[in-house]
């Protein structure tokens, strides 16, 4: 699945606040993150990388956004958990 990178302005204070994987029933946990790859990425609408975030930036992670419920919201995955539930994905790519 190629996931759609999103400019990093639409990653807001206001979605970020709006929900977490939790929406899903999914513990932000590596394990969970793992076991439930398949929900994450039926409900995930797009991405950009964690740095270039300007509300919560974070270094070797990546920030997703989620559409559950009729709303949507964003969290950080650690490059790991990214690569987990989308093995497509070139982490090395999105650096440059």
């Amino acid at each position: 699945m190629n996931l759609l990178r999103i400019p990093a302005v639409q990653f807001t204070f206001d979605l970020w606040r709006a929900g977490s994987l939790l929406e899903l029933g999914i513990p932000t946990r590596e394990w969970s993150i793992a076991l439930n790859q398949n929900k994450i990425r039926d409900h995930a609408v797009g991405f950009t990388e964690g740095f270039r975030l300007n509300i919560r930036p974070k270094n070797e992670c990546i920030a997703v956004m989620f559409f559950v419920n009729d709303k949507h919201f964003w969290t950080h995955l650690t490059e790991k958990e990214f690569l987990i539930c989308f093995p497509d994905s070139n982490i090395q790519a999105l650096r440059s």
